[in-house]
């Protein structure tokens, strides 16, 4: 990795001009998503949040171009502050907004990637506070649906997209999936522990078909507070 300037420890970034807090999911997405050669020129990270993602992906690629949109007024404030304080300050374009509206009014430009740590609260009872229900009700903002059906305009021709999912969302992933003619290159399932069911689900979707694809088991923690080999190898660049 040419660049090790953006790591974090615990759950909050360090340097990055402020302390922002850091999921598990968000980092997960951001070291896995276009693992396999070629890298990717051009990034759209979707609803970016206050950026971990798009700084992940901005260290990880040194030569891509990441535009990272974020609807949340605050949100986007903080996206902006961190992506300013960061090297790649430069490289990435933090855009407010409307997914669908950009996704409508885009005609020309593709991405070679494109990455969504979409809301997990699909039919489930919202947040009180306006900020965190925005942020995480998708019915609100960004139906899993409507994100599929969007990015298939958006995605170059050897483009890919990863998506970190809860796992009970998958069979409708599936479906979406085939209804928008993307097709599975990577799955990851990923567990808390060994002896934990799967909670989330590593999608990397591309509009080339493949007769069979990559299927693993990421296991985070061996024990409380100890990381498995697994998920240190593929975070290394990020945790102190």
């Amino acid at each position: 990795m040419p660049n090790t300037w953006f790591r974090f420890q615990q759950f909050t970034i360090e340097h990055a001009g402020c302390a922002m807090k850091v999921g598990t999911d968000g980092v997960l997405l951001g070291a896995w998503a276009n693992l396999n050669p070629p890298p990717p020129e051009t990034i759209l990270d979707i609803g970016t949040g206050t950026g971990l993602i798009a700084l992940m992906l901005a260290q990880r690629f040194p030569n891509a171009l990441v535009d990272a949109i974020e609807i949340e007024p605050n949100c986007f404030l903080q996206c902006q502050k961190n992506v300013s304080a960061s090297p790649w300050a430069n490289r990435i374009h933090p855009i407010q907004g409307d997914f669908l509206q950009f996704a409508q009014l885009n005609t020309s430009k593709c991405y070679d990637l494109i990455t969504c740590n979409p809301p997990f609260f699909r039919n489930a009872f919202s947040p009180n506070n306006t900020e965190r229900k925005t942020a995480r009700h998708g019915d609100d903002t960004l139906a899993l649906e409507d994100l599929f059906y969007h990015v298939t305009k958006l995605i170059s021709k050897v483009g890919v997209i990863c998506l970190i999912l809860p796992f009970d969302l998958l069979a409708l992933s599936n479906r979406l999936a085939v209804e928008n003619h993307l097709f599975i290159k990577r799955l990851t399932k990923v567990k808390g522990t060994p002896h934990a069911p799967v909670k989330r689900v590593l999608l990397e979707l591309s509009p080339i078909h493949h007769d069979s694809w990559e299927e693993k088991l990421l296991i985070i923690e061996e024990n409380r507070n100890i990381r498995t080999t697994a998920y240190q190898s593929l975070t290394k660049h990020f945790y102190l």
